[in-house]
């Protein structure tokens, strides 16, 4: 058995452990079978031959049972006989058919008689026996011949017969199948002494086979076992220190086998685990801070945000007043801008008003130069100068109205309207000067035409001032309508800036909220990261708790 340990030992899988006691179980079950066949064979061998010997034994005794009944047809033949029956030994009736048949009979069980189980003694006698049935039968014949005619003679020859020869043939059979009998039954018992002691010779052998072959199957289990369950108990332990969270128990792999394996693999995870156990500690230390930090920025950037969006809203509404206040001034512009062109129609007009009073100056200074040749024109001069004149104080007055409306921008020209309104005043003063002194005029004509100069000079620089008002205006509407699309597009630019500040005022309500969410987010992501750290403290690597 200690080689056989020792045997098993030297192999260094599980597997061929597992074969080797699969091996050794086969030969042995082999071996077995092998005993088991010959066992088998064997009791075959003895089962047949003793079949052989209860045939023999059935047919020696079936041929004793002949004989007597072969002795009783005869009997009752002779009773028959001896009642008067003439045809007792007639063929064909029921006594000649009944002897036929023991004689069939006969044959049949004396062939049944097996030669392979018989001694040559036993064999001798089997032929005696068949000599005498034939003997028997022989004198059988001759008895029912002698009864096919039924005398008293023929009566006294078969009482001789029967009492003779039939005897003795009937007690030479009986004997030799009692002998036969007796030596057949012998040798069967010898036979089944021997195939028992046989048996019994063989059962040993098996029993022995099958207890070595058990012993060996349980010495190599306990051998393997014992190994496979040390090395499993080791790795149990190993299993315990890891789920307890200690990975600073290192694990033995010197063994060869898959178990060893097992181990090797462990110890490298063990291993493995603990570098990355103690990277993950430190990592989620830094991620630890990190996260803090990050929270507290972002709770200070959402309050900043907030802050943002507080004030993104003022802008909003400031943006949306300014947007009001440019719409508003523009209306007025346009306002300004209609009325400068109102006033700009008007100047042109009287500068070319000023204009025709210059001509009519101009001509009036030839008329009156022309006074002295014609006074009869006088009147008519004297009527268009005071058309003139009124004309004239009308246009002033148009032009204070216009200067009125424009504001700072027409009060100059006000004042040179408010000059024209005098002069044209002065002018219908004149004109009735000179009606009423119509007969003077001769005497003040020069001095008429020296007025009249004056007059046309000053209706000259009314024309110049009228045209300079005309360009003035026409520059201040040129500004006013520049003024107009620059306040127009400052109004789209409000407009647009408002809702510019707007949308960033709700982008930054929605800011501010996604922040507090993230803020809330990393906060909880500073709680598992602070819980991932402690459970991580949790384990022992290398004798030192992390």
């Amino acid at each position: 058995m200690e080689k056989l340990e020792k045997t098993v030992s030297k192999v260094s899988t599980i597997r061929g452990k597992l074969l080797l006691q699969g091996v050794i179980g086969v030969i042995l079950a082999v071996i077995i079978g092998i005993l088991c066949f010959s066992f088998g064979r064997a009791y075959d061998s003895g089962v047949a031959r003793q079949n052989q010997y209860n045939n023999s034994k059935l047919g020696i005794s079936n041929v004793r049972y002949d004989i007597m009944d072969a002795d009783g047809w005869v009997e009752g033949l002779m009773r028959r006989v001896k009642d008067g029956v003439t045809d007792a030994a007639a063929p064909g009736n029921e006594v000649a058919t009944g002897t036929q048949g023991v004689k069939d009979n006969v044959a049949a069980h004396i062939k049944q008689i097996d030669d392979a189980v018989l001694t040559a003694e036993q064999k001798a006698d089997k032929e005696t026996l068949k000599a005498a049935w034939n003997e028997y039968w022989q004198v059988n014949a001759n008895l029912f011949t002698t009864l096919q005619t039924v005398n008293p003679q023929s009566i006294a020859t078969a009482n001789e017969l029967v009492r003779g020869p039939l005897a003795d043939a009937y007690g030479k059979v009986n004997d030799t199948a009692s002998k036969l009998d007796k030596s057949i039954t012998k040798g069967m018992d010898e036979y089944a002494v021997y195939l028992q002691g046989t048996l019994l010779r063989w059962m040993p052998a098996f029993i022995v086979a099958l207890v070595v072959m058990i012993v060996c199957i349980l010495v190599i289990s306990q051998v393997v076992s014992r190994q496979v369950l040390a090395a499993i108990a080791q790795l149990q332990q190993a299993t315990e220190h890891f789920e307890r969270g200690d990975l600073s128990v290192p694990i033995e792999a010197k063994r060869l086998d898959e178990l060893g394996k097992v181990s090797l693999s462990l110890e490298n995870a063990r291993n493995s685990l603990g570098r990355a156990i103690s990277v993950a500690c430190s990592t989620s230390g830094v991620v630890a801070q990190s996260t803090s930090s990050l929270a507290e920025k972002l709770s200070q950037t959402a309050v900043t945000s907030s802050q943002a969006s507080t004030e993104a809203d003022t802008g909003a509404q400031a943006a949306g007043a300014v947007s009001a206040a440019i719409e508003t001034t523009a209306a007025g512009i346009e306002e300004m801008s209609a009325s400068i062109r109102e006033i700009s129609s008007n100047a042109n007009h009287a500068a070319d008003i000023a204009g025709q009073a210059a001509e009519a100056a101009r001509e009036a200074n030839n008329t009156i130069s022309k006074l002295g040749e014609s006074s009869q024109q006088i009147g008519e001069v004297i009527s268009t100068i005071q058309a003139i004149a009124e004309q004239t104080n009308l246009l002033a007055l148009n032009a204070t109205i216009e200067a009125a409306r424009a504001g700072e921008a027409g009060k100059g020209f006000a004042v040179v309207a408010e000059e024209v309104k005098d002069l044209a005043g002065e002018t219908g003063t004149a004109t009735e000067n000179i009606s009423h002194q119509i007969e003077k005029i001769q005497q003040d004509s020069t001095a008429a035409i020296d007025a009249i100069t004056r007059i046309t000079k000053i209706i000259e620089d009314v024309n110049n001032v009228s045209m300079t008002i005309a360009s003035a205006v026409e520059q201040q509407t040129a500004t006013t309508a520049e003024m107009g699309r620059s306040v127009t597009e400052a109004s789209s630019g409000a407009s647009s800036l408002s809702q510019q500040v707007a949308s960033f005022a709700s982008m930054a309500a929605g800011a501010s909220t996604e922040l507090r969410k993230l803020s809330e987010d990393v906060k909880d992501l500073d709680t598992q990261v602070n819980e991932l750290n402690t459970e991580m403290h949790k384990f022992t690597i290398e004798d030192a708790v992390i």
